[in-house]
């Protein structure tokens, strides 16, 4: 319980900060998603490596995949280019990345539990960028946004905290 109360705390906080500065926003999420596709890209690339033996043309698109998530997500998370400039644009970049690393999840995962609901969360979460850059024109709209977003979760995890 302490925990959620914790967390709710910190999440409340930083959405009110990031409501009046969303800015801030904009950089933590384009290193966050960065993370994301940092994180996808190894995945990608250590399954490229596992199915160049099996299925090359499978492996090749696995490789191409992981060398651009891996770049993209670098780029993200060390800010060689302006989050604030490209706000719509990466995230589009990362939605459409996304949706492509769970479509490939999703037809590599015949045997794996695990694998298909990675492999669902990938187009969730792909889905989810996708709907949010159509939003993101405006780049304090995308801070704002995210501001909101910690503010909920912070109240609910304070809710739940109660309980």
């Amino acid at each position: 319980m302490v925990k959620f109360n914790l967390m709710g705390a910190i999440a409340l906080i930083l959405g009110i900060i990031l409501l009046i500065s969303p800015a801030l926003g904009l950089v933590a999420i384009g290193i966050v998603s960065g993370f994301i596709l940092t994180g996808l890209g190894v995945w990608m690339a250590i399954n490229a490596f596992k199915d160049r033996k099996f299925n090359q043309s499978t492996a090749l698109v696995w490789g191409i995949f992981a060398i651009i998530s891996l770049a993209i997500g670098l780029s993200m998370i060390f800010q060689i280019f302006s989050i604030e400039y490209l706000a719509g644009s990466y995230l589009f970049v990362t939605g459409i990345l996304l949706l492509i690393a769970g479509i490939l999840i999703l037809s590599a995962s015949q045997d794996s539990k695990y694998k298909k609901y990675s492999g669902l969360i990938s187009v969730i979460l792909g889905i989810l960028y996708l709907l949010v850059a159509s939003l993101a024109l405006n780049p304090l709209f995308l801070g704002a946004i995210i501001g909101l977003a910690f503010i909920i979760f912070g109240l609910i995890a304070l809710r739940v905290g109660r309980k």
